[in-house]
């Protein structure tokens, strides 16, 4: 239910006898946002209502009246809908915006899977800057653009909008600041002149650029801890070298640090996507210029033949009205007499349209190009080029030895620094086709460094040899990074270092999967993961297994726990059972414990959840710090522990609680809060055809009693046992 996710309203409740809530859907700093819909009309909307803590504040609710007024009037598809301002008597009393509905995904939502692509981005920037203008044509500045307020309508960058103009800023005649003076935004994305609360459209260009940057690059821009280092940060132009030409010459013209260098509109930024000039420039690009009326003194054609006076007649009245103060001579009828005489003055005759020239290519200092292999072998290329001709050549060759079409940019320019240059960089690139794997070539200007591995030292020379002789060609210097590469290592090799180095149970590399022959391919990453009983394990660790993975990349995931409970997790598999699960809830709200984490006063509520059709006897116990155990499964109070008696349908197979919320415990419905002493426990289930025990387990028994026991107990069913373990983590 809403209210057990924090939430004001319910699904199924009514507002104003009109609109159903359906799900909480959103929820910030004060205010919630829900899917709701007009039962009378069918139509989904979303409902934004303050939190209950803030809807006797006036300020917040002023918001909600500004936001509305400012943004009713805004009537564009790239830009959300805001439909009504209404009040509730529900709940004590609130007023809620009800705005369009859009399913779709966020770009932050988009760019935390992967870096989004610059075409991608080029599609959702036209967008942006459509919805922009048109907020920016009331008046209305967005302050706060972020990755977070553009939606992807049903996942499509040609259908991306604007959102959440909450703290949006009136600038009309009588307008005050919806949240009042002062910042408001967010510091990685807003424009540095927000920093002292000046804003206008500009800003919200700023913020636009950033967030095409941060999507790019797939992370939020990092701009410092502190609010110095925040104005530092924000007081130079954010490095965008690399970026791809076409994506890097707009953000460059949006996150300029002075306003004044940035594009001036929203409307502009459009116009720059659309390779269209802005009105007021029309005339001069199409290289239309006014011309000199004819004098009075002209004199009328010699000649006019009868036939053809009565249609000119009517063609020289009506351009007689549509001239500004000009006179003319106006005939009526077929004769050739005056009727009225005005003071003579022909007509401007207009010149003749001449094509507009192709605009000349930008200039590109550095000229740069960037070509890349990736481990499956598809080939991207980003940069410049002379000529579009010369950029398709480059994409051809790069094709053939892809064998695949090339992804990238690259955008014709001026600037070349020679005449080889484009040809010197396809040289380079077939040369290093022999290489293993991924390899990279990076060009600025006359410069160009290579990266890879070669498979072993005569193809490295071989290499090295065919780049020189197509840099030399190019007129390029070189610099070559080629590697050989590591050999394959094999996992006997890895388990036979690691054995004596395991204080705490076994270590897995990359899951513990592989065994015996097996081996982690050339350049694979080594990741080691698993517990050690001291935190100087670590680096005693790594430093054994350093020269032995060489230039791989080596990561270890090592918890450390308590003596305790690393003596029981010496008795349990590597890896637990995957089809049972334990899953860690609160006991006073909805939502799972991130990463087993608890904090003092917390209520741990566990589930066992089991496949359908599992059958047979669980029994789970909690190992503590200081050497005890403890049963929840079964127990003195409660000993049942057949599958069938006690598991309850769930989504996904069989759920059995073992701990309780604290106001439904009970001698037989264990429940908890988390006291001192803080760390590292475990939760262990044991699921076995066969009761392991005989008879029941104290509820709680030292670590030195339990053990032996369990390890003749679960012997005898080794081979059929499902087991299930979890950290469970303490702190204050």
């Amino acid at each position: 239910m809403a209210d057990d996710a924090g939430g004001t309203l319910k699904p199924g409740e009514l507002l104003n006898n009109t609109y159903v809530i359906e799900a909480l859907i959103g929820s910030g700093g004060t205010g919630e946002v829900y899917r709701a819909r007009n039962r009378v009309s069918g139509r989904e909307v979303a409902i934004k209502i303050l939190r209950r803590e803030f809807a006797g504040n006036e300020q917040f609710v002023d918001l909600m009246r500004r936001e509305a007024s400012v943004l009713h009037e805004v009537m564009d598809d790239a830009v959300v809908r805001y439909h009504d301002l209404l009040e509730s008597d529900a709940h004590g009393g609130f007023v809620f915006l009800v705005m369009e509905f859009i399913r779709g995904e966020s770009l932050a939502t988009r760019m935390s899977r992967a870096p989004v692509d610059a075409p991608t981005l080029l599609r959702i920037a036209r967008r942006m800057a459509r919805g922009l203008a048109a907020a920016h044509a009331k008046l209305a500045f967005h302050r706060d653009l972020s990755p977070d307020n553009i939606i992807l309508r049903d996942g499509d960058p040609d259908q991306a909008i604007v959102i959440d103009f909450g703290i949006a800023k009136d600038m009309s005649a009588d307008a005050r600041t919806v949240v009042g003076a002062g910042f408001a935004g967010k510091y990685q994305y807003a424009a540095p002149e927000q920093m002292d609360g000046t804003v206008d459209g500009r800003s919200d260009l700023y913020a636009m650029g950033m967030t095409l940057l941060a999507a790019f690059r797939g992370r939020t821009p990092e701009v410092g801890r502190t609010y110095l280092e925040v104005l530092k940060t924000k007081s130079v132009k954010p490095d965008i070298g690399d970026l791809p030409a076409s994506l890097g010459a707009l953000v460059s013209r949006l996150v300029e640090p002075d306003p004044a260098g940035r594009f001036q509109s929203a409307a502009e930024v459009a116009a720059f996507l659309d390779g269209t000039p802005p009105i007021a420039d029309r005339t001069r690009v199409l290289g239309m210029r006014p011309t000199t009326p004819p004098t009075a003194a002209t004199p009328p054609p010699a000649t006019m033949p009868v036939r053809r006076r009565g249609r000119m007649i009517a063609l020289i009245a009506v351009l007689v009205f549509l001239a500004a103060g000009t006179g003319a001579w106006l005939l009526v009828g077929r004769g050739a007499d005056p009727l009225v005489a005005v003071a003579p003055q022909p007509l401007p005759v207009a010149p003749p349209t001449i094509p507009a020239p192709p605009p000349p290519l930008p200039v590109a200092d550095p000229f740069r190009m960037r070509i890349a292999r990736g481990a499956d072998g598809a080939i991207t290329a980003d940069g410049h080029a002379p000529s579009v001709a010369a950029a398709a050549g480059l994409r051809g060759a790069l094709a053939g030895l892809a064998g695949t079409p090339v992804g990238g940019d690259i955008a014709a320019a001026q600037g070349m620094p020679g005449p080889g240059w484009m040809g010197g960089i396809e040289g380079i690139a077939r040369a290093l086709v022999p290489l293993t794997g991924a390899w990279s070539v990076d060009v600025t200007g006359p410069t160009a460094t290579v990266a890879g591995e070669a498979p072993d030292a005569a193809i490295r020379d071989r290499v090295l040899d065919d780049l020189r002789r197509a840099a030399a060609a190019g007129g390029l210097t070189l610099t070559e990074r080629i590697a050989l590469a590591e050999p394959p290592l094999a996992m006997a090799t890895l388990a036979e270092v690691l054995g004596p180095l395991q204080t705490c149970g076994p270590l897995a590399v990359d899951g513990g999967g592989a065994s015996g022959d097996a081996t982690l391919p050339t350049g694979a990453p080594v990741t080691l993961r698993g517990s050690v009983a001291r935190a100087d394990d670590t680096p005693r660790i790594e430093g054994a297994l350093r020269a032995l993975v060489g230039k791989r990349a080596l990561s270890l995931e090592l918890g450390v726990v308590n003596p305790t409970v690393c003596r029981v997790i010496a008795l349990l598999p590597p890896v637990p059972a995957p089809e049972i699960a334990l899953v860690f809830g609160y006991g006073d709200r909805q939502g799972e414990a991130p990463e087993g984490l608890y904090r003092r006063g917390e209520n741990p509520v566990i589930d066992l959840i089991l496949p359908g059709a599992m059958e047979g006897f669980v029994n789970v116990f909690y190992v503590d710090g200081e050497g005890q155990v403890f049963h929840f499964m079964p127990h003195h109070a409660s000993q049942s522990h057949a599958i069938e008696a006690l598991a309850q349908d769930h989504p996904t197979g069989q759920r059995i609680r073992l701990t309780y919320p604290v106001a439904e415990a009970s001698v037989t419905r264990l429940g908890f809060r988390i006291v001192e002493p803080f760390g590292v426990k475990l939760v262990v289930a044991v699921v076995t055809p066969r009761p392991i025990f005989e008879g029941v387990r104290p509820r709680s028994e030292s670590i030195d009693a339990f053990l032996p026991e369990y390890r003749t107990a679960i012997a005898a069913q080794a081979d059929e046992a499902r087991v299930a373990w979890r950290y469970l983590v303490t702190g204050p």
